[in-house]
C-alpha cells in the first residue's frame, strides 16, 4: 500500500496517520510477509489482502480505545491495554503505533508468534508495547493484575469464554473492545455468566476500507467492582 493511499483509509477510520507511523505500519508488513513465508502466522489466503483484512480492520477501533462512559473522547489521557491473543500483532501492533499514548502489552501462548511480536516492537522501536507467551487459562500474570483500562481481542467468536478471563487483568472503570467477525457472522448469544463484573454496553458495525463487509464490534464495560 502506497503512503498516500494508507492516510487516505486511515483518514476514512477516523485515525490520522503521520509520516512516522505510515512507516512503521510498512515496515511492520514487510516483516509479517518475511516471516509469514517461514512460520505461516496468518493464514496463507490472507497474504493478498495484509492491509484491509489486517492492519486497517485492526486501526478500525482506534476511536473506540478513547471513548469513555459518556461517549467523550480522551485524546491525551495515559491508558493501559492488553490485547489478548494477539497473534501476528493483530489488533495490538497498529493500535499502538498508531496511538503512542497508549501502553500495550500483547499476550499470545503461542512461542513463536511472541517472538515474531518481540522482533517487531524491537525493529520499529516500540516503546509502548510489550509481548508475553501466557495462557490465561492456566496462568494468571501478577504482574498485569488489575493493570489494565483496556482489554481488546480479535476473531472472538466466544465473550463468554473470553471475558471471564480477561476480568482479572482490569482495572475500575475498564472496558473490553471485541472483534466478534464480520457483521452477520458474529455470536448471537451475548450473555455472560452471571459472575462477570463486565456487561456488554454496544455493538457497532464499523465499515473498512477494502472489505466488503461491515466487521462487528462488541463492547464490554465493568457495571460493579
Amino acid at each position: 500500500m502506497q503512503p498516500s493511499d494508507l492516510r487516505r483509509a486511515g483518514a476514512q477510520l477516523g485515525v490520522p496517520l503521520d509520516e512516522d507511523q505510515m512507516e512503521r505500519l510498512i515496515r511492520y508488513v514487510g516483516l509479517l510477509e518475511q516471516w509469514n513465508a517461514r512460520f505461516n502466522l496468518i493464514s496463507r489466503r490472507d497474504v493478498g489482502r495484509i492491509w484491509s483484512r489486517h492492519v486497517l480492520d485492526s486501526l478500525s477501533i482506534a476511536p473506540l480505545l478513547r471513548l469513555n462512559g459518556d461517549g467523550q473522547s480522551t485524546p491525551d489521557e495515559k491508558l493501559t491495554a492488553v490485547d489478548i491473543g494477539s497473534g501476528a500483532g493483530f489488533p495490538g501492533i497498529p493500535l499502538a503505533i498508531a496511538d503512542p499514548h497508549i501502553e500495550w502489552h500483547l499476550i499470545d501462548r503461542n512461542q513463536r508468534k511472541v517472538r515474531f511480536l518481540e522482533t517487531v516492537i524491537a525493529v520499529l522501536g516500540l516503546e509502548n508495547a510489550a509481548a508475553y507467551s501466557l495462557d490465561l487459562g492456566a496462568e494468571a500474570p501478577r504482574h498485569l493484575l488489575g493493570r489494565a483500562d483496556i482489554a481488546v481481542s480479535r476473531a472472538v467468536d466466544d465473550p463468554a469464554g473470553l471475558v471471564p478471563l480477561a476480568e482479572p487483568l482490569l482495572g475500575a472503570g475498564s472496558r473490553m473492545i471485541l472483534m466478534t467477525g464480520a457483521s452477520g457472522t458474529g455470536p448471537t448469544d451475548r450473555r455472560l455468566p452471571d459472575e462477570c463484573t463486565h456487561r456488554v454496553s454496544a455493538v457497532h458495525d464499523l465499515i473498512i476500507p477494502g472489505l466488503d463487509r461491515t466487521h462487528e464490534v462488541t463492547i464490554i464495560e465493568r457495571v460493579r467492582t
